[in-house]
């Protein structure tokens, strides 16, 4: 479970929206065989995950 919690923080704390993509990606490729419900989840709710990364840093 460790490294499968390192590669969720690699999404949220990616720099940009493209890298979170991208992190999201290797996520679902990665586990989603394992953890099939859990990874099916994220995956359904991906757009609304990854809104922080439409606004600007500072806010």
């Amino acid at each position: 479970m460790g490294k499968a919690k390192g590669h969720l923080h690699d999404i949220w704390q990616a720099e940009t929206k493209a890298k979170a993509n991208a992190a999201f990606d290797f996520f679902v490729e990665t586990y989603g065989v394992k953890w099939d419900k859990a990874v099916a989840k994220l995956v359904k709710d991906r757009d609304a995950l990854l809104t922080l990364y439409d606004f600007p840093a500072e806010h």
